[in-house]
């Protein structure tokens, strides 16, 4: 059984990140000067958030729940990191 959660433990990783890109993305977009550069930011944004969609996807249909606290910690680590 801990075989089982250690195999998904990278998706999980994968997921934390995809959602940490995401909000990197969405606050690149908001800080952009040209349109051109919003577009795509804010493309990339979604593209991340279909790719967490995907992973949560996955994983909730083996039974895994998706890790969410990590992405708020380091959602605070990077706040500190702005300042």
């Amino acid at each position: 059984m801990k075989k089982k959660y250690a195999d998904f433990d990278k998706l999980n990783r994968l997921l934390v990140a995809c959602f940490e890109a995401e909000k990197l993305y969405y606050n690149a977009a908001q800080d952009a000067q040209t349109t051109d550069l919003k577009r795509f930011l804010n493309y990339m944004a979604v593209e991340r958030n279909r790719m967490s969609h995907d992973i949560s996807n996955e994983l909730h249909s083996r039974d895994i729940e998706p890790l969410k606290q990590d992405s708020e910690k380091g959602n605070l680590d990077r706040t500190w990191q702005e300042i």
